[in-house]
């Protein structure tokens, strides 16, 4: 690539999310995406519900840089604008790099004030629903990532940073030990004192069919598990129905469960998957008026149980907010391998 000034000679353009933006997006430097570019068609798909409350747009200078940006009218808490789904020619010095990405975020700073935002944060898809972070430079990663993780590498910190952007939140995943002999000890013990706790709690896998069954139970309850975390938005019914069924990525064994009470109420639910023989934990819920009763522990408990009677010992607790209650209740045995951030600035 030619050397270029492009503070000077190639301006920001903009395109309405759709197809050709997505080309433009792909096409900056080819393969190695940090998201998948299927879920992220589906997800801003022109007839999705998500553009009844917001709106997207791709913002690119030539093929040097691209970088999504999407702004969601429900999103109160700081009147967010969200950047996700970065893509930097590879090609660049690292100067260039860095002066391009300014520029962007820039750019996207712009785009929000427009529509009412006072802050830009990212990298996000959308909202916290979504599982896209980046990687954090400044603290240990012993593991490697999982299907669909969706997570910049760790080498954005920096362009981020240069931009001025600062560290506004912080997630983890965190993995027992693999022994065998400690599961069994510590995870008994603590699904003891759960069934105490919850009383007569009965932990069932769940079928899709049983997932759209129990949807209308669970969509309320489910919004308010998650109303304190960062970039939270109170998702449609349509949305929510979208989120449950999206397809997982190839090679991936869904595990859903459910915990129900005497009567058969649902009170909390669990949605992780098997891949490469490790387990992934990716979301607990529990009814407001089940939470405090250990639940969730019996949920995770149940979790690890069916995976170590098929000889899976490897477990990630995925991409907890580190303020979050899940991710207090996972460092009771686990510790953390992997750890993300999120980037934020006032868009004046």
């Amino acid at each position: 690539m030619r050397a270029k000034n492009w503070d000077d000679e190639v301006g920001v353009q903009e395109l309405p999310f759709g197809r050709e933006a997505l080309g433009i997006l792909l096409g900056v430097t080819p393969g190695g995406w940090h998201f998948d570019p299927v879920l992220l068609s589906h997800w801003l798909r022109s007839d999705s519900p998500f553009f009844q409350w917001g709106s997207a747009s791709l913002l690119f200078v030539e093929n040097a840089a691209a970088l999504l940006v999407s702004h969601d009218s429900r999103m109160t808490k700081g009147r967010l604008v969200a950047f996700s789904a970065l893509r930097v020619n590879e090609r660049l010095s690292s100067a260039e790099q860095v002066s391009v990405v300014g520029r962007l975020l820039q750019a996207a700073a712009q785009w929000g004030r427009s529509r009412g935002a006072e802050r830009l944060g990212g990298p996000l898809m959308l909202s916290t629903w979504n599982p896209y972070r980046v990687l954090a430079d400044d603290r240990p990663n012993e593991t490697n990532g999982f299907p669909g993780e969706g997570v910049e590498p760790a080498a954005y910190n920096l362009l981020y940073r240069a931009a001025g952007l600062q560290v506004t939140d912080r997630y983890v995943t965190t993995a027992p030990p693999e022994d065998p002999d400690y599961w069994m000890f510590h995870l008994d013990r603590e699904a003891g004192i759960s069934s105490r706790r919850a009383g007569r709690v009965a932990v069932l896998p769940l079928s899709p069919g049983d997932g759209l069954r129990l949807a209308p139970q669970v969509f309320e309850w489910l919004n308010s598990s998650f109303v304190h975390n960062p970039y939270f938005v109170a998702l449609s019914g349509a949305e929510f129905g979208d989120w449950l069924m999206q397809s997982m990525p190839g090679g991936v064994e869904p595990v859903r469960l459910g915990a129900f009470d005497g009567d058969g109420t649902v009170l909390g639910v669990l949605a992780g998957f098997v891949a490469e023989n490790r387990g992934i934990l990716k979301t607990v819920a529990v009814r407001p008026d089940a939470q405090g009763t250990r639940c969730a522990m019996a949920l995770t408990f149940e979790f690890h149980r069916r995976l170590f009677h098929r000889g899976i010992t490897q477990v990630q607790h995925a991409l907890m907010h580190v303020n979050n209650s899940s991710a207090r209740m996972s460092s009771k045995y686990a510790r953390p391998v992997r750890h993300y951030v999120l980037y934020g600035t006032h868009c004046a």
